[in-house]
């Protein structure tokens, strides 16, 4: 398999776990690494954010294998939840995301 396209083609016709093992392998570092930048370095938010892309990427892997530019889909995806938990961060009054010296 060597394509996201054909990977997610074949997780949504086939139920191919592994196939979208694979997908979440090559694009997990990217997601990872936008999240944590929007969560300013908050690790354990960052992995929250990135589970919540891939399992939107699950729920909509049939549209995504034909769409055209899918890591820039993945990255925009990335935003919402970011920005989500720093406005409930905010509104709880949390507004230190790691220790500062």
């Amino acid at each position: 398999m060597s394509d996201d396209s054909q990977l997610l083609r074949h997780y949504t016709e086939e139920g191919s776990e592994t196939a979208f093992t694979e997908f979440v392998r090559r694009h997990i570092d990217l997601v990872f690494a936008a999240a944590s930048r929007r969560m300013t370095g908050d690790t354990h938010a960052a992995a929250d954010v990135t589970q919540q892309v891939f399992i939107a990427a699950s729920r909509h892997a049939r549209a995504l294998a034909h769409h055209p530019r899918l890591t820039g889909w993945l990255y925009t995806t990335t935003q919402t939840p970011c920005s989500t938990t720093c406005a409930t961060n905010n509104a709880d009054g949390n507004t230190s995301r790691r220790s500062r010296p």
